[in-house]
């Protein structure tokens, strides 16, 4: 990959935006429709491919026996008990929306913030370190820590229902 912008689509998946998703009583895949956000994430996959922007997908999920689940994290920790974002079941697979292109890699995170995900820093190290617009679902598509590489969520195809928990290098692109 080449040092470029590259499109990150961030946790995308049915367990997240799917209406028979483990979260769908979050509201989630409601949000998502009212921002149209699956139909404005496919267009931005759709132009960055078209422009060839690299399109990398993003999946936050954990192996099937939970050995690198947070425990103590407050936003995933009921996922063990749910049996909620394990990794090669349906429920973090990309829905069918915005689903990988031949050949556009995908990175499992078992944390929320795609910023600190070794695979994504260190293989993708051109995305992970360069200018990046995200398409995006909570609360990824508006979190990036403070040395995290600045990212530009695009409004229309992010799905977050909160603001972000701290002053951050990620922007919002308003289209």
């Amino acid at each position: 990959m080449s040092n470029a912008t590259a499109l990150l689509s961030l946790d995308m998946i049915n367990e997240l935006v799917h209406p028979n998703g483990k979260f769908a009583s979050f509201g989630y895949p409601e949000h998502a429709g009212s921002r149209n956000t699956l139909p404005n994430a496919a267009t931005a996959q759709s132009r960055a491919r078209a422009a060839g922007i690299p399109v990398i997908h993003v999946t936050v999920g954990f192996s099937p026996d939970y050995s690198d689940w947070p425990a103590q994290s407050l936003l995933l920790g009921g996922a063990r008990e749910n049996q909620a974002l394990k990794l090669g079941s349906w429920g973090t697979d990309f829905h069918e929306a915005v689903k990988p292109a031949a050949g556009e890699p995908i990175i499992a995170k078992p944390r929320i913030s795609p910023s600190t995900t070794p695979t994504l820093r260190y293989n993708y190290a051109p995305a992970a370190s360069t200018p990046s617009y995200s398409p995006g679902c909570p609360p990824t598509s508006s979190y990036s820590p403070p040395h995290a590489t600045p990212t530009t969520a695009i409004s229309r195809s992010v799905s977050s229902k909160t603001p972000p928990p701290q002053p951050t290098p990620t922007t919002t692109l308003q289209h």
